[in-house]
């Protein structure tokens, strides 16, 4: 009895060290399977924040975690599923102005579960509230509002839109975009037409409106009453007001020294006389490689690309009319209104859209 005692203790010893032995590797693997620390790094860009992972080792995807100054605590605002074993980026869009606390966690896929690692250091980015520099804005002046695709780099989102002050009457702000943002035709049927029934203010005030503008933006953005007068030249008509969000301007404003420009339409021998180059070259509007890529095609006088830091559209529309009811007004590359217009269903025009941004107080 006492022999097969030995050998059952000596048979149960084996087992124990065969299972230490084949444990082991297991163990080894699901520690070698854990994924490092992510080394994050974050990027703001007007309401939107890119975070960028660098390469992680072992890391199958990643959890990002977000809290904002008036969070108590921190919630999982994305899964990325895609392995670590290049850089990856994220983009958060659509940010209320505050401070803004990061951090990500990598996890590796071990037999179907995940094993975590540990937290990156905590990353912390401010989004701005633009608003409050609109108060003391004036008259060429610059600010950021909005968003648009400007860069034609589909993959890095919208870029923040750049608007010129044409004025600034304490309570509102009239502005224009300082690029070109887009590319089409006045209107997209060769007929008569003025600024009410133009297909280019049913594409302003819907799609470009929607896109460019978060809901937080459009509580900003007042409905303006938009006159459109005749043509000074021809007399041809300019329609009924409308009641817009977006706009083209028009001849008139085009020739309001009040907003920076020159106070004439294209009288040639008096620029340089009267000392107004400068607000003739005001009217100027360099397109973004997104409206170029969409068609808008540049001046290719030397003379004009060197008056200016950067090289102006051809031309851009006005919402005025031109000499006939299918032509409409535009701008062209050295500053000089086209007051006899192009045909409305030219496709090679650059838009130059204007808004009302109320002035919080």
């Amino acid at each position: 009895m006492k022999k097969y005692k030995t050998m059952i203790a000596a048979l149960m010893c084996l087992v124990m060290l065969a299972g230490t032995v084949l444990l082991a590797p297991t163990e080894g693997a699901k520690a070698a399977t854990k994924p490092a620390k992510p080394v994050v790094a974050l990027s703001a860009k007007g309401s939107s924040v890119t975070v960028t992972i660098s390469k992680t080792e072992n890391a199958s995807g990643y959890y990002i975690y977000m809290k904002a100054a008036s969070d108590k605590s921190f919630k999982k605002l994305k899964t990325l599923k895609k392995d670590g074993t290049e850089e990856r980026s994220y983009i958060i869009k659509k940010l209320s102005p505050s401070t803004y606390t990061i951090k990500v966690k990598a996890y590796a896929n071990n037999e179907g579960k995940k094993v975590k690692g540990a937290f990156s250091e905590a990353q912390t980015i401010e989004i701005e509230d633009k608003t409050k520099d609109f108060a003391n804005a004036k008259t060429g002046d610059y600010i950021v509002f909005g968003e648009y695709e400007q860069d034609n780099n589909l993959k890095n989102g919208k870029e923040p839109i750049e608007w010129l002050v044409l004025s600034n009457n304490r309570t509102s702000l009239f502005v224009v975009s300082r690029y070109a943002l887009d590319c089409m035709p006045y209107n997209e049927v060769m007929e008569p037409v003025t600024w009410e029934t133009c297909s280019v203010r049913e594409w302003l005030n819907g799609e470009f409106y929607n896109t460019a503008f978060s809901d937080s933006d459009k509580e900003l953005i007042l409905t303006t009453t938009v006159e459109t007068k005749d043509n000074f030249r021809y007399g041809t008509p300019g329609g009924n007001d409308t009641q817009d969000k977006v706009f083209l301007l028009s001849m008139e404003d085009m020739m309001n020294p009040l907003y920076g420009f020159y106070s004439e339409s294209s009288d040639y021998a008096h620029i340089y006389q009267k000392g107004e180059k400068s607000l003739l070259l005001n009217r100027r509007c360099a397109p973004t490689p997104y409206a170029i890529a969409q068609g808008v095609p540049t001046s290719t006088k030397a003379k004009y690309q060197t008056e200016a830091k950067e090289n102006s559209c051809l031309h851009y529309w006005l919402r005025s009319p031109g000499e006939r009811t299918h032509l409409a007004a535009a701008v062209e590359a050295e500053g000089y209104l086209e007051y006899s217009g192009y045909g409305c269903f030219v496709t090679d025009t650059a838009v130059r859209p204007a808004i009302v941004i109320n002035i919080p107080r």
